[in-house]
């Protein structure tokens, strides 16, 4: 079977049966199973490279068909050229597309039930294009007012209209719930893992204009501050407020447009690292056809090698929709953030680590932000409104008592203390390894590096430490430690085993398009590898690791430059109390 020859099973089935032949008679030699073994392989081979070059040809012909069309469409500026375009594209097209889908069907026996499928046209579609094209593929239902994936199938008219049915989606859930008048920490479970989670996938395919998102963000706001279902609610404080992360004396709800930007960002992220995917190629025809989507021109680095994108705001460099809210809601956001001292951010951030039912912290964090009707509220009020004077004294009479009553609940009986077995961890066996581990901060001048060479009986064999300009960050201190007791290992021993106490160094040698922050380091540590036929990395706990711990931060606290190789540490150089 050629391989550019129509695909047959019969043709290699003959060879399968020739081979279980081979093993049922007991006078078969090794050689000819062998022989016979081969040419199913081959033919195994072929029929799967066949198939590989067809699905290649396919999708570039879709590819073709797509760009075209689209040129023919929106190049176009008169109506008329662009109804031709429409009705001759069409036929042509449709006519393609069905090819692709018979040959889909037969390489993977799952065909469609035309039966059951429909046809969406465009307005400036005539009735007799309409019927050549239904009768083209068989099918003769019409659709377009149907949904696919929670999106409506067609979209056309006013953008605000067409996405007022998110609102709808989320005010029907909202009205499922008012009968259990949840507490507050009811619905922020409720806020979090239903309603800001249901527009999510639109989100992640369109651009919702403001005024969409500030709709949604009142109907979410407008459940969340309301104590009965009829009414509307007091809300006392800006929904802006509310959404800033616990640590920043919010509640952690996401921003609308923010979360929006963030998840179409994902979509550009990956069109910039995919760049041969279908989806990529189409739009790439019919946007930006001589540069990338982020209307830029890589340049060649002195390795050859084309650079790559990474991103700034994360550790290993790839694009994530958390950092990217992080960047819409600090960095894009220009306006400057109230300041209130002395602050008490810090005190509303702990209001979330009280051990107690998230209904009581939510009580808590309203009484210190200031987000509940308190007695003072009201004797002010009354005082404004009825004439009427309160003592402020009361309040606080009446807290201490409240607070009493807490206390005496909540007193714990000592219990005498009982004798535990408690098993001491146990020594992992080291063997001969280099302990490494590198230090570094944001203000010192250097980064300190260092390795320790230990034999199976975890005594010191040799040892290095020096310290550097200070590199970018902690990961990069970690790495440039490794790499120099790979330098190292080669000149003094021939063991190639390492042990580290910083795990994303492990997960980032093992995994390293994952990390296309460091792509200049990695591929340097790849080219040292090579050296290594049995190179080794295993994560040794801090504990075991206390030499080379306090080493590279006295090395980091250096006044000048500092190198040494040696069996012991010199007597100039500061000694943990451990050695």
């Amino acid at each position: 079977m050629g391989i550019g020859s129509s695909s047959d099973p019969s043709r290699y089935s003959h060879k399968t049966e020739k081979v279980d032949g081979l093993y049922s008679n007991d006078d078969t030699t090794t050689e000819e199973i062998a022989e016979a073994l081969k040419e199913l392989s081959d033919s195994l081979k072929a029929e799967e490279m066949f198939w590989k070059q067809k699905k290649s040809k396919d999708e570039e012909g879709l590819v073709v068909i797509a760009t075209s069309y689209f040129r023919q469409i929106f190049e176009s500026s008169n109506p008329e050229d662009i109804a031709d375009a429409l009705s001759e594209a069409e036929l042509r097209e449709c006519e393609e597309v069905m090819k692709v889908v018979k040959k889909y069907g037969q390489a993977s026996e799952q065909c469609i039930n035309f039966e059951k499928s429909s046809l969406l046209f465009g307005k400036r579609i005539n009735a007799n294009v309409r019927q050549q094209i239904k009768d083209t593929p068989g099918i003769q239902n019409e659709g377009g007012m149907g949904t696919y994936l929670g999106i409506p199938e067609d979209i056309s008219g006013s953008r605000c209209n067409f996405f007022a049915f998110l609102k709808d989606k989320l005010m029907h859930r909202v009205n499922g719930w008012t009968g259990r008048w949840l507490s507050k920490g009811g619905k922020e479970v409720l806020l979090k893992s239903i309603l800001l989670a249901l527009p999510t996938y639109v989100m992640s395919s369109f651009l919702l204009r403001l005024e969409i998102c500030e709709n949604l963000a009142s109907a979410i706001a407008q459940f969340w501050w309301s104590s009965n279902p009829s009414k509307r609610g007091i809300h006392l404080a800006k929904w802006e407020k509310v959404c800033r992360p616990r640590k920043e004396a919010g509640v952690g709800f996401r921003m609308t447009h923010e979360f929006n930007l963030a998840l179409l960002e994902k979509q550009l992220w990956r069109l910039v690292q995919y760049p041969d995917s279908l989806v990529a190629r189409v739009l790439k025809g019919r946007y930006y056809r001589m540069c990338s989507p982020l209307r830029t021109i890589s340049a060649i680095s002195t390795t050859h090698r084309r650079d790559t994108f990474c991103w700034n705001y994360t550790k290993n460099g790839q694009y994530t929709v958390k950092s990217g809210y992080w960047v819409a809601r600090n960095l894009l956001d220009a306006d400057e953030k109230e300041v209130l001292e002395p602050s008490i951010t810090k005190l509303q951030a702990f209001a979330w680590k009280i051990t107690a039912p998230q209904k009581i912290c939510h009580l808590i964090w309203q009484l210190i932000t200031g987000y509940v009707a308190v007695t003072r509220n009201l004797a002010r009020n009354d005082k404004i409104f009825r004439r009427i004077d309160r003592d402020p004294l009361e309040l606080v009479r009446y807290v201490e008592s409240e607070c009493q009553v807490w206390f005496n609940a909540n007193e714990i009986i000592p219990t005498p203390p009982q004798d535990l077995n408690i098993e001491e961890p146990q020594v992992l066996s080291l063997g001969n390894i280099y302990m490494i581990d590198g230090s570094w901060t944001s203000t010192a001048q250097f980064s300190g590096y260092r390795w320790v060479w230990l034999d199976r009986l975890g005594k010191v064999q040799l040892m290095g430490t020096r310290n550097h300009i200070r590199r970018e960050s902690a990961l990069h201190s970690e790495m440039e430690a490794l790499r120099w007791a790979m330098e190292s290992m080669l000149q003094h021993s021939t063991y190639q085993s390492f042990g580290i106490d910083y795990k994303d160094l492990i997960a980032m040698i093992y995994e390293l398009h994952a990390w296309p922050s460091f792509a200049t380091e990695l591929e340097r540590m790849e080219t040292l590898k090579i050296c290594f036929p049995d190179f080794k990395i295993t994560h040794i706990p801090r504990a075991q690791n206390q030499i080379s711990d306090f080493l590279p931060r006295t090395a980091r606290s250096f006044h000048r430059i500092l190198y040494f190789i040696g069996c012991s540490i010199p007597v100039w150089l500061p000694r943990s109390p451990q050695i």
